[in-house]
């Protein structure tokens, strides 16, 4: 069996490796995501237009405001989608066409939408599966086949037979199919386009089936016979020319006049085309949108959009037009029904045309620092804030709100508490943060210190001063229950949370103050109805709720609208809904930077885009936050010189041999202060988070430099609940692979073992034990065998707690004290050593090999 580690590659410790020890855990870059110069929607209200991000994701949350999008799998999906939109109770008539080429189809989505029938795709070989579907849910009569047997086959229309009636309408040519589906009936109108090409056609479809016209096709410069016959056949009273002189030549349009006026309706674009045919409909609260760059999706949204009385507006895939946007508002339109799926229209396209007519704040975030400033050569605080700043700068209204336990742990903490962090937070754009629980971890009494000398305000709906239960913790030092943030046309209400059972895992009390928890529910209960008095539309909280207590708090109310911050680190792809509740997870420190919407319409949050930065060294510093970083860390490695004490004995660090092959002086000393810090029953680290590679020999200073190089992974001390059955499985995976020195070695405090590597190692597959071994021979604990059967409490790291090295049964037992919640290791070690001062790091014995 071959267990991999984070730990088996050797790290090479120097001052400038000093960066590596201030973060909690190593950063794994993700690569930079940057958005292009976009050619936006003009706004509407005179403000710069905002910068979005190129692949942000957009969550409708209001069913009669915002947007919605009707797609499905392909076009043929989308398709059918509009159809159960716009017919429901089924249809009597339904026009099939191909989805392989425009030309045969241009006509049929006026066709449609003039007989109040839906319009599905196929190819020219086959009846798609969403199309039979849908087909099978309208139960129609009749089937209208568009085009000859050159653009749908026979074998598709023996097919369709199955469903009803099948009359194919198509001619020699795209202009004959156009001229056999306007029928020859006399109207008063026909729309006229080119059929060279689908933009102006798809864009008219909606626009003469609502007024009961038919659409004609010409070449650019020649009206075709079969087009000038069939208007001779319809007499029309007027004739809508579709396109600009580019598309249709003005001999065309003389040609055109004799038979009926002609009123051109032609922009520069096709874009601006599709605004001047929308101009012919009565104002509406819906628009429909299709991408401009494709015909199948405006072709089937024309009888959708009839049916809501809508015009069909033409937009790019990757951004939202301006003639589109100017039209949608125009129309005093307050939903956007989007034909097709994000790669035909681009969810920050939809956004784009949105803030036409909704009013919109930007929130990016979090924090969740940890009191380290990350990895010079990669994310770190200088460049996390430049982000933020950069961000901010792309936004009419927005905001930089972070996430809580901003101080610790890290080294920085463990000798300056909170010194180092607050004078860097206040360089960076920083402008709210909750509390955390490690932002307690030097008492209240600090952490009211921090909170006077931080220039951004810190929130909480549940944190309470415990001589005043009505006020906010540190209230006179500039803490609030809550923020208004004022857009102007609506208001976002701001607060915090804290960990849920905060108490238990951190320092709410010292001499001079006392802070206590108001329960999660009690303390929102109280504040959001404070927030909407005093004029909040949206509620938003900035929490440090563990991902799984969010997500509950989010289900089991409905008066948020958003939830940012995460004290268990998870890293959502694109957040999560509850209800009408968006919960956004992050992680934690630099890797990762959420970047959310509000997107705001007569009060109402309608919908919320959302795009995560994945941070990596390619991105330029923020330079004020740089200089006070390295002010800070030359102040670190002054500091680490510091001698905390003396040992008394030999401290072998060597790999593999003794720390991975067993038992050593200093792993001992190591795992009983970790034992002892949770006042645990028993204790168990893995020999690949003890580093260095040295022999420290005895009589000889103890700097702090040398404990946080002996243990520079940031890892944090743990502790959970197993029975004595999960020990001796943990103690045969310790020993599974030490012929090989492998990281996973056990070392243990309160216990005493003996193993025999000639025995069968236990095997572990995809987290499951599959056999046991036979290594382990005696375990004892206070000098009686393990009780298999009995609960113990263990103290173990942090990487080990959660299955690293293989220790999928410590993943499995009972966390009473998780990773973000326990100090460092470091820190516990260093504090040991300051107490005893002179240090015996001695074998005792608890470990022995069967010779």
């Amino acid at each position: 069996m071959a267990v991999l580690s984070h730990h088996d590659h050797a790290v090479p410790l120097s001052r400038v490796a000093l960066a590596l020890f201030a973060s909690v855990a190593v950063a794994i870059a993700l690569g930079w995501s940057v958005s292009s110069e976009r050619a936006l929607a003009d706004d509407h209200d005179g403000e710069a237009n905002v910068d979005r991000m190129d692949d942000m994701q957009l969550f409708s949350l209001d069913d009669d405001s915002g947007y919605t999008r009707e797609w499905g799998d392909e076009a043929f999906g989308t398709a059918a989608a509009l159809s159960e939109r716009a017919f429901a109770n089924g249809a009597d008539e339904v026009y099939i066409a191909t989805r392989d080429d425009f030309p045969d189809g241009l006509a049929g989505g006026a066709a449609a939408a003039a007989e109040g029938a839906p319009l599905l795709l196929v190819t020219e070989d086959s009846v798609p599966e969403a199309t039979s579907e849908e087909l099978d849910r309208l139960d129609p009569d009749d089937l209208v086949l568009l085009g000859g047997t050159a653009a749908v086959s026979g074998d598709v229309e023996t097919d369709l037979e199955a469903y009803g009636e099948v009359d194919r309408q198509g001619g020699a040519d795209r202009y004959e199919t156009a001229a056999e589906v306007a029928g020859g009936t006399d109207v008063s109108t026909v729309f006229v386009t080119t059929g060279e090409n689908f933009p102006d056609a798809v864009a008219g479809g909606a626009a003469a089936g609502a007024e009961g016209a038919s659409v004609l096709l010409t070449q650019e410069d020649e009206l075709p016979e079969v087009t000038a016959d069939a208007l001779a056949d319809a007499d029309p009273d007027d004739i809508v020319l579709l396109g600009g002189t580019a598309a249709v030549s003005s001999d065309v349009e003389d040609a055109l006049e004799e038979y009926a006026s002609v009123e051109r309706l032609g922009g520069d674009t096709r874009y601006e085309t599709a605004q001047l045919v929308a101009e012919r409909f009565d104002d509406g609260d819906q628009s429909y949108v299709a991408t401009g760059e494709g015909f199948a999706d405006a072709l089937a949204a024309a009888p959708a959009a009839v049916g809501d009385g809508a015009p069909v507006l033409l937009t790019q895939t990757g951004t939202g037009t301006a003639a589109a946007a100017d039209e949608i508002v125009a129309r005093g339109s307050a939903e956007i029904v989007v034909a097709g799926g994000t790669a035909a229209v681009a969810d920050v396209a939809v956004a784009d045309l949105l803030g036409a007519i909704t009013d919109e704040a930007t929130v990016v975030g979090d924090t969740h620092l940890h009191g380290t400033y990350g990895d010079d050569e990669g994310p770190n605080l200088a460049r996390y804030s430049q982000l933020a700043a950069d961000r901010i700068d792309a936004h009419n209204d927005a905001w930089f709100i972070g996430g809580g336990d901003e101080f610790a742990p890290s080294v920085f903490s463990s000798l300056f508490e909170a010194d180092h962090m607050i004078p860097a937070l206040n360089e960076t754009p920083l402008s709210y943060s909750p509390y955390g629980n490690h932002d307690w971890d030097y008492g209240p009494t600090l952490l009211k210190e921090a909170v006077a000398e931080s220039d951004f305000t810190w929130l909480s709906a549940d944190m309470r001063d415990a001589e005043n239960t009505d006020e906010v913790f540190a209230a006179d030092e500039g803490a609030q229950q809550y923020e208004l943030l004022d857009v102007g046309s609506f208001t976002v209400g701001l607060t915090g949370l804290a960990p849920l059972e905060v108490e238990d895992v951190t320092q709410l009390e010292d001499e001079d103050n006392e802070a206590v928890q108001l329960p999660v529910h009690d303390a929102l209960d109280e504040v959001v109805p404070m927030m909407e008095d005093d004029g909040a539309d949206v509620i938003m909280i900035a929490n440090h709720l563990c991902g799984t207590d969010a997500r509950d708090v989010a289900e089991e109310r409905d008066d948020i609208d958003f939830m940012q911050g995460d004290d268990c680190s998870e890293v959502l792809d694109e957040p999560e809904r509850f209800g009408d509740t968006i919960v956004s997870l992050v992680g934690d420190e630099y890797d990762h930077m959420g970047e959310a919407t509000l997107f705001v319409r007569d009060g109402e949050l309608v919908a919320l885009g959302f795009h995560r930065h994945d941070l990596d060294e390619s991105y330029p510093e923020d330079e004020d936050v740089r200089a006070v970083m390295d002010e800070w860390e030359e102040e670190l490695d002054d500091e680490l010189e510091e001698v905390i004490g003396t040992r008394l004995t030999d401290w072998d660090t060597r790999s593999p041999d003794p720390v991975r092959l067993r038992e050593t002086g200093i792993a001992n000393y190591i795992i009983d202060a970790m034992r002892d810090y949770h006042d645990a029953d028993v204790g168990l680290t893995n020999g690949g988070g003890i580093r260095s590679d040295e022999l420290y020999e005895a009589d000889t200073d103890i700097s702090l430099y040398d404990v946080f190089a002996v243990l520079p992974f940031g890892n944090t001390v743990t502790m959970v609940e197993i029975d004595g059955q999960g020990i001796w499985d943990a103690l045969e995976l310790g020993v599974a692979a030490v012929e090989e020195g492998s990281g996973q070695f056990a070392h243990v405090s309160g216990m005493e073992f003996t193993f025999d590597p000639n025995g069968d190692p236990i095997d572990i597959e995809d987290g499951e034990i599959v056999s046991d071994g036979s290594r382990i021979q005696e375990v004892t604990i206070d000098g009686e065998p393990i009780d298999l059967d009995e609960t113990y409490t263990l103290a173990t790291n942090d990487f080990t707690m959660t299955g690293g090295d293989g220790y999928v049964m410590l993943d499995e037992a009972e966390h009473v004290v998780e990773g973000h919640h326990g100090p460092l290791m470091a820190e516990v070690v260093a504090d040991a050593v300051r107490e005893d001062g002179d240090v015996t790091a001695e074998v005792d014995g608890r470990i022995q090999e069967v010779e």
